[in-house]
């Protein structure tokens, strides 16, 4: 593709690339990815409600009972939650980093956990089932 450019009377003529997809497309792509595989956002509300020491601009979903996602882009210490009875899995989803990381298979009632320094983070928390 051809681009002109005029500057002070001599116009110069550059070859550049065609016009690319965003940088941020495969992030959203990796993202769209985790939702179908592991978020049932079908059957969620936005809640935070079982969240403790959240900063006023997280947000949330919830599947009472058997699934909660919320995500941040500042960092934030000490968040509790208040998970209903039995274990929960919860895994951090950096986006900009395309990281999954289980921080624990055995949450329980005021499971303690910080927010890292990430422009896009989800924090996913699924119960187990009865055994695992």
């Amino acid at each position: 593709m051809l681009k002109y450019i005029h500057h002070t009377n001599l116009e110069l003529l550059l070859w550049s690339e065609p016009c690319s997809e965003h940088t941020a497309a495969d992030n959203l792509l990796w993202l769209r990815e985790v939702i179908d595989a592991d978020i049932s956002f079908g059957n969620m509300t936005p809640d935070i409600g079982i969240f403790t020491h959240l900063d006023e601009n997280f947000r949330g979903m919830a599947w009472p009972e058997h699934e909660y996602v919320w995500g941040t882009n500042k960092v934030r210490k000490g968040i509790i939650a208040n998970l209903p009875p039995g274990t929960w899995t919860v895994n951090r989803y950096d986006v900009i980093k395309k990281q999954k990381t289980m921080l624990t298979k055995q949450a329980k009632v005021g499971f303690e956990f910080d927010a890292p320094d990430s422009r896009a983070v989800l924090f996913h928390f699924r119960k187990n089932n009865e055994g695992e």
